[in-house]
């Protein structure tokens, strides 16, 4: 959708993963294009992933909101606290939660997501898996992810992994398909090219979609 939000559709259960925007403005078209959730995933606590009324806005009543325990003041009650290593089943929905962090000698320029604070994402429905990473550098835990059929990543550098690093990340993962996101100053396409042939690189706008069927 934008940044790092994605609407994902496994079976019957559709799914917002940081339902949110990187400024202060409500973004009025996404929200009206979006589907109502019944599931909603956060990473961390930062305002451009974790904003309630983004997250009101496209979710349906009662649904389930699973987050780190740092989110807790910006969410509220309600929210279901999760930490790597964490499940959680939603119908035919299997939900893992898994580390997502900045490392000391990583690609991003500014640290600022520490290690259990955050977190990524696996998504199995249906026998595929997806795998939004959060806000994270190349970190070892990738290499234990188990079979991914899709990653979604972060390529911008100045929080997260750098194109480089990215790619890095894919050869680790070993995906199919891997979908680049928070790009700040980031050309996707320097991604696409750093990845080669270890991945099918798509590259979504906001508003986008992409079907692994």
């Amino acid at each position: 959708m934008t940044h790092s939000w994605f609407q994902i559709k496994a079976g019957k259960a559709t799914v917002h993963v940081d339902p949110s925007a990187p400024d202060s403005r409500f973004p009025e078209g996404l929200v009206r294009g979006a589907e109502k959730a019944g599931l909603v995933l956060i990473t961390h606590h930062h305002a451009d992933h974790c904003r309630k009324e983004i997250l009101d806005a496209v979710s349906k009543e009662g649904a389930g909101v699973l987050a780190p325990s740092a989110c807790a003041d910006r969410l509220g009650r309600g929210m279901i606290a999760m930490k790597p290593g964490d499940a959680y089943q939603f119908g035919d929905l299997a939900v893992r939660a898994v580390h997502s962090y900045n490392t000391p000698g990583g690609a991003s320029t500014v640290k600022a997501h520490r290690r259990g604070e955050c977190l990524g994402y696996l998504l199995t429905s249906g026998g595929r898996t997806i795998y939004h990473a959060g806000d994270t550098d190349l970190i070892a835990e990738m290499g234990s992810l188990g079979p991914v059929d899709a990653a979604l990543l972060p390529i911008g550098g100045t929080y997260t992994m750098d194109v480089r690093e990215a790619a890095e990340a894919v050869e680790r993962i070993k995906p199919k398909v891997v979908v680049p996101m928070h790009y700040l100053d980031a050309n996707p396409e320097d991604f696409r090219n750093w990845v080669g042939k270890r991945a099918k690189v798509v590259v979504l706008k906001p508003g986008e979609a992409f079907s692994l069927a």
